[in-house]
């Protein structure tokens, strides 16, 4: 995000399916995947280490918040965010959100990222937004 502040909120997937890890070795490595939805997991609390099978659509990130009160502490009003421990602004009168109570934007993948030579890199080449 060209170090601008903000923070991960969600993912915009084309399906609501994953593969998730449910078998690790004594070393923490993946040895037995199961085929869920994403509703599945949220309903699993804990640590779960879950891939999705395509680039997410779109990543839904949280660029501003409700403005803490002078001479209270930075976080402390409700519907505020600190990004590194600063107050994110507040957007609220700027951006439209994606999300009924933060200010939250969705920032999706370019069809024109070129990579190093001509042509697409491999990650832009398999993000294609169709539309």
């Amino acid at each position: 995000m060209n170090g601008s502040p903000g923070l991960l909120d969600s993912l915009v997937l084309a399906t609501d399916e994953v593969r998730r890890c449910v078998r690790f070795d004594e070393d923490g490595k993946p040895l037995a995947w199961q085929r869920c939805s994403w509703a599945d997991v949220r309903a699993t609390r804990g640590f779960q280490l879950v891939e999705l099978e395509d680039p997410p659509l779109a990543v839904n990130v949280r660029v501003g918040g409700k403005s803490s009160p002078p001479g209270k502490a930075p976080g402390s009003a409700p519907g505020s965010a600190l990004w590194h421990g600063c107050e994110l602004d507040d957007l609220n009168a700027l951006i439209s959100s994606v999300a009924s109570h933060e200010q939250v934007v969705p920032l999706f993948a370019s069809n024109n990222v070129k990579g190093e030579g001509e042509g697409e890199s491999e990650a832009s080449a398999g993000q294609k937004m169709q539309g």
